[in-house]
Formats: C-alpha cells, structure tokens, sequence
C-alpha cells in the first residue's frame, strides 16, 4: 500500500495595490513566464481564473487582421479585434 502525503495548496498573499506573487511551483507547471500577460475572470464567489495569453508576434497580427479596404473607423476596428480576442477566452 502506497501512502502518499496530501498535496500541498500554494498561497499567495494580495499586496495593499492587489498584487500577488504566483507561487513558482505554479510558474513551472503551466509555464507562465515574466511578461506573459493574463487574463482574469471570476469563476465562482470566492474564485479567480488566471489565463496566460498566447504571444503573438507582428506577423501572425498583420495575416490574422488583414485589411481589404480603407480603413474609416479606425477605433471601431480596435474595438472589433478586442471583442474577438476577449471571445477566444471565453
């Protein structure tokens, strides 16, 4: 019979400007880097989901985004491509 010790939760303690350090246990495991940006969404009363955003470099936004005709609303196509991306994650 094998025993194994329970698994240990990683803490983390919210900074007086809300910030946190992500345990490096959980750094190593998912992969997060410095500079990976993240997203948030609340998924449950008391519960945060942290979703590390994939990179994209300048050539996959330019082919991803591609622009057939003149650009008119230039803040609309801004806020169309954020929607987009914000769907991804959902």
């Amino acid at each position: 019979m094998v025993v194994r010790a329970p698994r240990r939760a990683n803490y983390a303690t919210v900074h007086p400007r809300g910030q946190i350090t992500l345990p490096k246990q959980l750094r190593e495991e998912t992969g997060l880097e410095a500079g990976v940006p993240v997203t948030f969404r609340k998924s449950g009363p008391n519960s945060i989901e942290i979703i590390a955003q994939p990179r994209r470099s300048l050539m996959e936004l330019i082919h991803r985004y591609q622009v057939d005709q003149p650009i008119g609303d230039f803040e609309a196509l801004v806020r169309e491509a954020e929607a987009e991306q914000a769907d991804n994650f959902r």
